[in-house]
């Protein structure tokens, strides 16, 4: 099953499901991965870029094991997702 990561439930916690409110703020964290700082619109979830990236239940798993709680930049969780799919290929039983 694939879904987005940050998609109708969030595995960051920064999720808010509805509507927020229209003078909320987007946060600008710094990427844990590359140190770039980003627009996170994960309070927003339609705006997200995030949202686009789908991910597979494992792979979710596996980036909130690798990451915890941290927002990834949209080029650094694509590129995370393609290391996790590449893994799964050189491990995947012939």
């Amino acid at each position: 099953m694939a879904v987005s990561f940050y998609g109708q439930s969030s595995v960051n916690g920064n999720m808010t499901n509805g509507s927020p409110d229209a003078g909320e703020k987007h946060d600008r964290p710094d990427c844990p991965s590359c140190g770039g700082a980003f627009l996170c619109m994960a309070n927003r979830a339609g705006h997200c870029p995030c949202t686009q990236v789908s991910l597979t239940r494992d792979e979710m798993q596996s980036l909130t094991w690798l990451w915890g709680e941290s927002c990834l930049c949209p080029e650094c969780l694509l590129q995370e997702r393609d290391r996790l799919r590449d893994v799964a290929v050189a491990v995947a039983p012939e």
